[in-house]
């Protein structure tokens, strides 16, 4: 069945239809995308903010993520969505904070107490320009001594061009 004039009042879904020409906004827009763990724990020093090293690539849509400086620097300019996700291996009272940065700049924090063994995620929603910027994730905590964040199955960074 070829279309002329699409009206959605006789437009049957069910129905498969050829097209020609070019359709746009179909597809796979959420590219480049990534999502990697940490291979192992991360011992974190007292009172010092720190790049969590995440060097296993679970995916990496279009080889964005570097295993070895754990940033993602997308090849494509847009929004994107940029989450993490780590635990902390320790049952002592500490002050502990969760940064995701832009470049050296600070986009979204989340800062709480942990009291024993805590999972926490974060997320936010930036702009990238396609060719230098980059977002790392970082760690701070207060325990008065080291701490060790967890291994794969509680560390976790990802993201995904949303528009």
């Amino acid at each position: 069945m070829a279309i002329t004039k699409i009206q959605s009042e006789s437009l049957n879904l069910a129905d498969n239809y050829d097209f020609t020409g070019t359709v746009t906004g179909a597809g796979d827009t959420t590219k480049p995308s990534f999502y990697a763990k940490a291979n192992t724990g991360q011992s974190i020093s007292n009172a010092t903010e720190t790049v969590l090293q995440f060097n296993n690539e679970i995916f990496d849509s279009n080889s964005c993520f570097d295993t070895g400086t754990y940033r993602f620097t997308p090849t494509t300019a847009g929004k994107y969505y940029i989450f993490g996700q780590y635990a902390c291996n320790t049952s002592t009272d500490c002050f502990q904070a969760f940064y995701i940065y832009k470049n050296a700049s600070l986009q979204t924090q989340l800062i709480n107490r942990n009291f024993d063994t805590d999972s926490v995620f974060v997320a936010t929603v930036f702009d990238m320009n396609g060719s230098s910027d980059y977002a790392e994730l970082r760690y701070y905590q207060e325990s008065g001594g080291a701490i060790t964040l967890s291994n794969t199955q509680h560390m976790g960074f990802g993201g995904f061009k949303i528009g």
